[in-house]
């Protein structure tokens, strides 16, 4: 009689955990390698620019906030797009079922998640402005680099609406609610939820966004299980950022005063919303936030497996990297 006694639990579990670290490590690799393109890319152009002779011409260039807007576009698909299809491809990712546009859900509960999802996104937008003051207030600084004058005519208004809302909604909900969560749903729908809303809120790079980054990240995520479509996740995330332009350029020249009672009745009228949304997805059904947590691991394993995987350390330090001296 054989003494031993292995457990096929244990090993399923362990196949589980490797095959999650595998996934996250890849999907952290993918993470660097977007990073590394937008973050970098400006090294070599300019070197290129300096050995050619005409620096002079693209710094003048550079000052030019619809040329800037433009390439912010370009920069942007070629750092998501390319390197996402390429690793949801290395993953298998089934690109149509993760990108689908057909939502599984009726137009009661569409409205509803849309309404409570507003409502969310005005929370964490207030949030993240006060934790702005906070982190102004003790010398740090994520916009003082960043702010262009906003532009006058049709055409440049545009440009800042599709550079800053539309291009950011589509490319990174592509990645992220389509790809990373695709990727890391067959683990569990909760687990893809948690660890897409955590690169979600690294993506963003500074101290003053993360947190409600990923929160703002566990919602679409949310959505995007429950309607079986990438769609209400692209849509609401051009919403929350289009609000932020359309702020910016509603009290530009406006005096504090004036500013800040805009947005607080915003603010207000996004907190009806979100509570109207929870009464219509509660009256829909009672068990509608809920989701599943499926498969071999315990749920709180797999997120610690996930979050402690070696390439995951890497995205940390250079997310730190960035936050302390990229942004400030």
């Amino acid at each position: 009689m054989n003494s031993y006694y292995v457990d096929p639990g244990y090993d399923l579990q362990q196949s589980e955990k490797r095959q999650i670290r595998k996934t996250t490590n890849i999907l952290a690799a993918a993470f660097l390698a977007m990073t590394f393109i937008m973050t970098l890319w400006s090294y070599p152009v300019v070197e290129f620019a300096k050995r050619m002779g005409f620096y002079e011409v693209l710094v003048q260039t550079a000052k030019d906030t619809s040329l800037l807007n433009v390439l912010q576009i370009l920069i942007s698909v070629l750092a998501f797009v390319p390197v996402y299809f390429l690793f949801g491809k290395i993953l298998k990712v089934p690109f149509g079922k993760a990108l689908s546009l057909k939502s599984e859900t009726n137009f009661k509960q569409n409205l509803g998640l849309v309404l409570v999802g507003a409502g969310f996104c005005g929370f964490a937008n207030f949030a993240s402005g006060v934790a702005g003051s906070i982190f102004e207030s003790m010398g740090f600084s994520y916009s003082a680099n960043i702010h262009h004058p906003n532009p006058s005519n049709p055409f440049g208004i545009a440009l800042v609406v599709l550079a800053t809302a539309v291009t950011p909604a589509v490319i990174e909900e592509f990645a992220l609610r389509g790809v990373v969560l695709g990727a890391l749903k067959p683990f569990g729908k909760g687990f893809a939820v948690i660890i897409s809303a955590v690169l979600f809120g690294l993506l963003h790079g500074n101290l003053e966004q993360i947190p409600f980054a990923f929160l703002v990240g566990l919602y679409l995520g949310f959505i995007t299980v429950k309607t079986g479509s990438i769609v209400p996740a692209v849509v609401l995330h051009f919403y929350n950022n289009l609000s932020s332009v359309v702020f910016s350029f509603i009290t530009d020249g406006a005096n504090a005063t004036l500013s800040q009672f805009l947005y607080l009745f915003y603010l207000l009228i996004m907190l009806v919303f979100g509570v109207i949304g929870l009464f219509v997805l509660r009256k829909e059904d009672n068990t509608f936030f809920s989701v599943e947590k499926d498969g071999v691991l315990p749920f709180k394993t797999k997120i610690l497996t996930a979050l402690f995987s070696p390439v995951m350390f890497v995205v940390y330090l250079v997310v730190i990297w960035e936050a302390f001296f990229v942004y400030i």
